[in-house]
C-alpha cells in the first residue's frame, strides 16, 4: 500500500499482520514507524513469523485457556481494494472461524486504510453462530523510539491504571497465522513467555507483586517511558499521544470500540537487542467481554496517526 505523498505500509495478508507503516516527517523524509522483527521456527519444518507491528488480537471468554481460544484459520481472504493514489489505499480481508462451544461462530471483517497522514486499522466481528458468544480483542502496536527513555505518553493525567498485567487482562490470544495452537499458546507459561519477549510484560515473580490489582492514578501529565515499564490504563481516553524527543515526532493513537490502553517495555532483562528502541501501545478490550447474540456485531478501529508533518 503507498501513496503518491510517500506514506506507504506493508501487510502480510495470510495473517492480517502490518509489518510496516512509513509516513513523510516535518523535515521532509519519510520514516517508519513501526518496531518488526522475523521470528524463526523452533525447527526446519516451521517457518520464520513476523512479530511486533500491528497485531489484531481476538479471543473467546471462557475459564480454561484452550477453551477460551478460538479455531485457527488457514489465511484471511482479500474481500474488496479500493483507492485515491492521492488521498488513500484502503483494503479489506474476510475470514470466518469457529469457537471452542457448539454453536459458536463468528466472522470478521478487517479494513485497513492507509491516508498520507494516518493508518487506521478496523475490525468487525459477527456472531453468524446460533448461540450468544462472548469475546475479547485487541490491537497491539510496537512502536519505534529513539530511545525508551525519551518516550513520554500525553493524554493519561487522571486515567485509573494498573501498575502490572494481572491474569485477567492477559487471555490467551487467537491464533491468526494459519497455525495450530501448540502446547506453548494454550498453557500460562508459554504463553507469558511469548508475551515477556515481544510485548514487554516482566518476569512471572514481578507480575504476580503484591501491587498487581491495586488500581492507582495517573498524576502526570506526560508520563515517561523506561526499560520494564508496564501500565494498563482503565477507560482510557479516546485518543493517547506518544511523544519521541529523540527522533522528534509525536503519534496519536485514537480509539474507538476499546476500552483499556498498555504502555509496556520489555526492559534489558528481556534478553532482546533492541528492548530500548521500541515501546508497546495496546488498546484492547480485555477487562470485560464483547457479548454478541446471533446477528449481532462488534465494532472497533485505531488510528495510529502522525501529526509530525
Amino acid at each position: 500500500m503507498k501513496l503518491k505523498e510517500g506514506s506507504s505500509a506493508r501487510v502480510v495478508l495470510q495473517s492480517a499482520f502490518v509489518a510496516s507503516f512509513k509516513s513523510r516527517m516535518w523535515h521532509g523524509g519519510v520514516e517508519e514507524l513501526l518496531r518488526t522483527l522475523v521470528v524463526p521456527g523452533e525447527d526446519d519444518s516451521q517457518r520464520p513469523t513476523p512479530a511486533g507491528g500491528v497485531a489484531l488480537r481476538v479471543w473467546e471468554s471462557g475459564a480454561g485457556s484452550q477453551s477460551n481460544l478460538l479455531a485457527s484459520t488457514k489465511c484471511w481472504e482479500i474481500e474488496n481494494a479500493r483507492s485515491d493514489p492521492g488521498e488513500f489505499v484502503q483494503i479489506a480481508l474476510s475470514t470466518t472461524c469457529k469457537g471452542a462451544t457448539a454453536g459458536h461462530s463468528l466472522q470478521f471483517k478487517y479494513v485497513m486504510t492507509l491516508t498520507n497522514d494516518s493508518l487506521i486499522c478496523a475490525v468487525i466481528a459477527t456472531n453468524i453462530g446460533t448461540s450468544a458468544v462472548s469475546i475479547h480483542g485487541s490491537f497491539r502496536t510496537n512502536l519505534a523510539v529513539n530511545f525508551v527513555d525519551g518516550a513520554y505518553a500525553i493524554g493519561l493525567q487522571g486515567c485509573k491504571y494498573l501498575p502490572t498485567m494481572p491474569p485477567n487482562l492477559a487471555p490467551t490470544p487467537r491464533r491468526l497465522d494459519g497455525g495450530e495452537p501448540s502446547v506453548d499458546d494454550t498453557n500460562a507459561e508459554g504463553m507469558l513467555s511469548k508475551l515477556q519477549r515481544f510485548v514487554g510484560f516482566k518476569n512471572e515473580e514481578r507480575r504476580n507483586d503484591a501491587s498487581v490489582g491495586l488500581q492507582r492514578v495517573e498524576k502526570e501529565e506526560m508520563v515517561r517511558m523506561k526499560g520494564g515499564f508496564s501500565r494498563t490504563y482503565i477507560e482510557a481516553p479516546d485518543c493517547v499521544s506518544l511523544l519521541d524527543r529523540g527522533k522528534r515526532r509525536t503519534s496519536n493513537f485514537c480509539n474507538s470500540g476499546f476500552e483499556e490502553i498498555q504502555l509496556s517495555n520489555p526492559g534489558e532483562e528481556s534478553g532482546l537487542e533492541d528492548w530500548d528502541s521500541f515501546v508497546c501501545i495496546e488498546l484492547s478490550r480485555s477487562n470485560r467481554p464483547v457479548n454478541l447474540q446471533p446477528g449481532e456485531e462488534w465494532r472497533a478501529a485505531q488510528k495510529l496517526e502522525n501529526p509530525s508533518k
